[in-house]
């Protein structure tokens, strides 16, 4: 998938003419990023498990950031001690994969870190980041959608409670659905310039719960 993008553009056609294509059946944002690996570093596998290595370490900062933030320079420090145990005894094995999890690592923390700033400084410009992270974190890992919801409701409590008026806080939870939505809505786009089926969510759950967590014999597949 990541060669198709190099070779023939960011449609990801696998070959297909357009309207005869796939939805996407996989997460579909990794490819990109691994295609822009590839891109930086070439041709071997080496360059992107380098890349990924050092992601775990920014990720790590990210981890450090939130949490000091949140609770405190303590907690920051504890955060990024559990992080770094994390990333010695199960992370590190992951980043020589080739998952998608290596950029939801960044990605997620650096959406929340966002979302934590633009609740503290009630800057506009932080909610236009969180919104855009959240949205590549859900091209990433659908689920990241169920997690909107609540992530606006929290911005709207949090504001209304440091007393700041209603238009500010509609035009702050607009930008930040509004950012994500953005993000969010090139799957369906491209599912339906490819296939013709404007796709939102891919279908890989299904492959993964047989492939890595199957039931018991009890359940009939």
């Amino acid at each position: 998938y990541a060669r198709d993008t190099l070779l023939n553009g960011p449609l990801m056609t696998l070959g297909e003419p357009l309207g005869k294509g796939k939805p996407f059946f996989f997460q579909p944002f990794y490819p990109y990023y691994l295609a822009g690996m590839h891109w930086l570093t070439g041709e071997g596998l080496w360059g992107p498990i380098a890349l990924q290595l050092v992601g775990l370490g920014v990720a790590a900062v990210v981890v450090y950031a939130l949490g000091k933030r949140l609770f405190g320079r303590l907690a920051g420090a504890v955060a990024l001690l559990l992080f770094l145990v994390l990333g010695l005894s199960q992370l590190d094995w992951i980043a020589r994969k080739l998952l998608s999890e290596n950029l939801y690592f960044m990605v997620l923390p650096a959406a929340l870190l966002m979302l934590t700033r633009a609740i503290d400084e009630r800057r506009l410009s932080d909610l236009v980041w969180a919104g855009l992270l959240f949205g590549v974190a859900s091209i990433t890992r659908a689920p990241t959608l169920l997690f909107m919801p609540g992530a606006a409701l929290v911005l709207v409590l949090a504001w209304r409670r440091a007393g700041i008026g209603l238009p500010r806080i509609a035009t702050g939870f607009v930008v930040l659905a509004l950012c994500t939505t953005v993000m969010a809505a090139l799957v369906p786009i491209r599912n339906y310039i490819v296939s013709g089926k404007p796709s939102l969510v891919a279908s890989n759950g299904g492959a993964t719960l047989l492939l890595a967590h199957q039931p018991t014999e009890k359940v009939r597949l």
